[in-house]
């Protein structure tokens, strides 16, 4: 189910009025393997404009499937298909105002404001694999920049022998960090070029 980006209004008096028809804040569905680091579904909180004001960010997901995941092990009612998309309003005055929508695709998204960044984070889990990821980006004027990501990849073997994996990229230094075994040990340093939007989603996204 695509994202009806058109649908979301520059401006609107409460953050829910930038819900498009037909979706819906994101319930406790969507998380399929728990990370640490792993956000809250729904809506979080917190000052991104450094104007001490509280903005919200809105992780939004088929209305279909809110109401779905609303029946205990109703998996014949959910959609066949679908995906989350993430809304990021500012507080101005006594209403809001639109800083950035991206459609996720990932149906285990979610998202927080902490400490002046926006997280999101996803994690899946299935059979004996696991993977998760934890995007930090920062406001630059308008549009939200990646400065640092973090990538953990875990999977076992037929000997259920571990196979473990985590990359750490800062990418305002542009250096990538890459760390393999149980425990993990450091097995690389990498430099690096780029410089991300949020409206791009997750580095590992192909185009």
């Amino acid at each position: 189910m695509l994202f009806p980006f058109d649908l979301v209004p520059m401006t609107a008096p409460t953050p829910e009025d930038f819900v498009p028809p037909g979706w819906a804040i994101a319930g406790d569905s969507g998380i399929t393997a728990k990370p640490a680091f792993l956000a809250p579904n729904g809506s979080a909180s917190g000052d991104l404009t450094g104007d001490g004001v509280a903005d919200r960010v809105l992780v939004l997901e088929p209305a279909a499937r809110v109401e779905a995941s609303a029946v205990a092990t109703c998996e014949s009612c959910e959609p066949p298909s679908w995906t989350r998309a993430i809304v990021v309003v500012e507080a101005v005055g006594t209403g809001w105002v639109q800083l950035a929508v991206a459609g996720w695709g990932d149906p285990s998204t979610t998202a927080r404001i902490h400490d002046g960044r926006l997280v999101v984070t996803s994690g899946v889990s299935g059979g004996k694999s696991r993977n998760a990821e934890l995007l930090r980006y920062r406001l630059d004027g308008r549009v939200f920049r990646l400065e640092h990501r973090v990538f953990e990849f875990d999977a076992f073997s037929f000997d259920d022998i571990s196979a473990f994996e985590r990359v750490t990229e800062d990418w305002v230094a542009h250096l990538r960090i890459i760390e393999k075994g149980e425990p993990p040990s450091e097995a690389g340093r990498q430099k690096f070029a780029g410089d991300r939007s949020f409206a791009e989603g997750s580095p590992r996204t192909k185009k």
